[in-house]
């Protein structure tokens, strides 16, 4: 499936993130998973539970971090040095590595 939610600015407050992973998996359970348990479909239907975290629903995240606020690297060219971004954005940029190796095949860099 090529489709995949981007959960960005994200909370750090666990209930708000819950609330937000929740309301995805119930707009991808309401028009892209398949419903029922016909065992004649089984093989072809599309559902995940609801907490897996490799699911098509489950959001990458890119955490709310203030230094962004004001980020201009045009202005500030260390806002496109490493350690600049890392921190925030590693983990969507493997969560990003990851779809694209499974799309073509290949192994991640990072991952």
């Amino acid at each position: 499936m090529m489709l995949k939610p981007v959960y960005a600015k994200a909370s750090l407050d666990p209930a708000v993130t819950g609330r937000h992973e929740a309301d995805l998996y119930d707009l991808f359970a309401e028009n892209i998973y398949d419903e029922g348990d016909d065992v004649a479909w089984q093989e072809h239907t599309v559902n995940f539970s609801a907490n897996d975290p490799g699911a098509p629903h489950a959001p990458l995240v890119i955490p709310f971090d203030p230094r962004f606020a004001d980020f201009d690297p045009r202005r500030t060219q260390s806002h496109v040095a490493r350690a600049f971004y890392e921190q925030t954005f590693r983990p969507f940029l493997n969560g990003l590595d990851v779809l694209r190796n499974d799309l073509f095949g290949l192994q991640s860099e990072y991952v």
